[in-house]
């Protein structure tokens, strides 16, 4: 994916309490904006993610994280535009499993100050639709078991899980229908979310074709 495509499918959403936050496709050049944004995470949101301290990161795995190809590794920014000074205020990503084509091992992080806003839950939601699009037909979690609220959070998705070397692996179904998802709280969360994916991811195209003038605002996510 060159650089226009990755400007061309960058779209707004709002967070729960309205911040308008800009979501993006991962580029090279954003190893070094990785690097920084590990010192806006707590010890404790390294250590959920990394499952070891992570004091820094090195040249390869920044690389590593920021080169994805959008296809078998997908990874997408949050950014928030009236916080320059931020690197970047969350993470979604997964990557296809070379044995398992069509099960992918996703992860979100957040920096704690966004944390609770509802990035997490967009994050989610663009990687499920993502998933949809590439064939992927399952998403991942592999999460410390103290993680109470994410575990239950994903069960009540749809997830199927099991405890392998004392870490806790998360299937997540990737339905093709919203209306084949749960019903719950968490999984309507999630259909609302969808929804308001694609509307910003609409209202983007618009913009940039030149049919709306202005910005909307973003849609709540």
């Amino acid at each position: 994916m060159n650089a226009h495509t990755r400007r061309r499918l960058s779209f707004e959403v709002a967070l729960d309490d309205g911040t308008p936050i800009v979501l993006r496709p991962m580029r090279a050049e954003d190893r070094g904006r990785i690097r920084r944004g590990l010192r806006w995470l707590s010890p404790e949101s390294r250590y959920n993610r990394f499952f070891t301290p992570m004091p820094r990161m090195s040249d390869a795995q920044a690389r590593y994280l920021a080169e994805a190809d959008q296809v078998n590794h997908v990874a997408w920014a949050a950014l928030d535009p009236a916080a320059p000074e931020l690197p970047g205020v969350g993470i979604g990503r997964f990557v296809r499993l070379g044995a398992e084509p069509t099960v992918a091992e996703a992860a979100v992080v957040v920096i704690d100050a966004y944390q609770g806003r509802g990035l997490g839950n967009a994050l989610l939601a663009l990687l499920y639709q993502c998933a949809r699009r590439r064939g992927v037909r399952t998403l991942r979690s592999v999460l410390l078991p103290e993680r109470r609220r994410l575990v239950e959070k994903l069960l009540a998705l749809g997830a199927a899980g099991r405890v392998r070397d004392g870490v806790l692996e998360l299937d997540l179904p990737v339905h093709l229908d919203d209306g084949a998802l749960p019903r719950t709280p968490a999984a309507e969360r999630l259909r609302r979310d969808l929804a308001r994916l694609r509307a910003a991811r609409v209202q983007a195209r618009r913009e940039r074709l030149g049919f709306a003038d202005g910005r909307t605002g973003g849609t709540h996510a």
